[in-house]
């Protein structure tokens, strides 16, 4: 694959601006003609960026960023610019040096944008079934979201990841044994967790080591899976 190195890192430098101007980055595109791969490993490389800046910046400051540092940085403009991305040429399965952006997206610190986010790459061709370094995408996420149940001490970050879940079993996603996730509670189709927003859980801590996560629909509390 040959790409303009020189193009990418422009691309990547401008949506690393905090705001992106997304009018110069159109017009960036529409000058330049960058290729479909040119876009990608740009938006990997931004996404690579974005995924410990939460952190960086709480080890920087010495405490926890305000709400309006926390809105300014990188990540939070992922979905909006990879949006940008996709309608230039991007390819959600693409893996450049052995990286991804969906399996990259879990580890993004910025709310519910890693599953908005994750939505729509499903929603333009992504594949559940994309193996990266050999194995799935949603296996690391579905193996997150188990030992995370309990072990996990940072709860925001869990449910971050859990809302990934939410997605991308939606969309089908299945367990290493071709099983789905979760266990029903009544007649509805597993992709209501395509909306991921409309959905919380509570997990039941049981005698010895066991748990269980119930799934409900925040506007009514009715319980809709469990796993």
């Amino acid at each position: 694959m040959k790409i303009d190195e020189r193009k990418i890192e422009n691309l990547k430098a401008l949506m690393l601006e905090s705001p992106p101007d997304f009018q110069k980055i159109s017009e960036f595109l529409d000058r330049n003609h960058l290729s479909g791969e040119e876009v990608t490993v740009a938006g990997i490389r931004y996404v690579d960026e974005c995924m410990f800046d939460y952190d960086t910046l709480t080890h920087e400051l010495g405490r926890i960023p305000t709400k309006e540092e926390w809105e300014a940085l990188p990540s939070a403009y992922i979905y909006d610019l990879l949006e940008l991305l996709l309608a230039n040429g991007l390819d959600p399965n693409m893996i450049y040096e052995e990286e991804n952006i969906m399996e990259m997206l879990p580890l993004i610190a910025h709310g519910y944008v890693g599953a908005d986010t994750m939505r729509l790459l499903l929603e333009h061709g992504g594949d559940l079934n994309l193996e990266v370094r050999g194995e799935p995408i949603f296996y690391d996420v579905d193996f997150d979201v188990i030992f995370g149940a309990i072990e996990m001490t940072n709860r925001i970050r869990y449910a971050e990841c859990i809302h990934i879940w939410f997605v991308m079993i939606g969309f089908g996603a299945m367990t290493p044994n071709g099983k789905i996730p979760v266990t029903m509670t009544g007649q509805d189709d597993i992709e209501i967790f395509k909306q991921h927003e409309q959905f919380d859980y509570y997990i039941e801590i049981k005698e010895g080591d066991g748990f269980t996560i119930h799934i409900f629909e925040r506007e009514t509390s009715r319980e809709v899976a469990y796993l």
